[in-house]
């Protein structure tokens, strides 16, 4: 399942696809394996998140990771370690691969700028 907003972004001249097929290692990190013990706003993370080797996931393969993720744990919520796609409102948009009482899906989270994420939130990077 992909939500609309999902759809919207992808719709998005930000959302590009590679020209061809490669493999990308993903790394799972909170907020607290990074260091922090306290929220911190996505930009902090990311930053953070390079110094132990972990990059921006293009958001294409947040895409794959929801189509390839058939055991994600119940209740489980994903967030894309990326540059935020502004949909067509032009608010900030990071997908999210999420399996609730609904099935998996595809979601989108708004990405304020200066919203901060919660030390226990999971988000998914590439590896480098």
């Amino acid at each position: 399942r992909v939500s609309d907003w999902a759809k919207d972004i992808m719709s998005k001249p930000a959302f590009t696809l590679a020209s061809e097929e490669t493999e990308l290692s993903l790394a799972r990190a909170t907020v607290v394996d990074l260091g922090f013990t306290e929220p911190q706003r996505l930009r902090t993370i990311l930053e953070r998140a390079a110094t132990f080797g972990l990059l921006p996931l293009p958001p294409e393969a947040a895409c794959v990771l929801r189509e390839k993720y058939v055991y994600q744990p119940y209740g489980e919520v994903l967030w894309a370690a990326m540059e935020p796609i502004a949909d067509s409102d032009g608010l900030p948009l990071l997908f999210s691969v999420d399996h609730d009482s609904d099935e998996r899906w595809l979601r989108t989270l708004w990405s304020d700028p200066e919203g901060v994420w919660g030390p226990g939130g999971g988000f998914v990077f590439a590896g480098s």
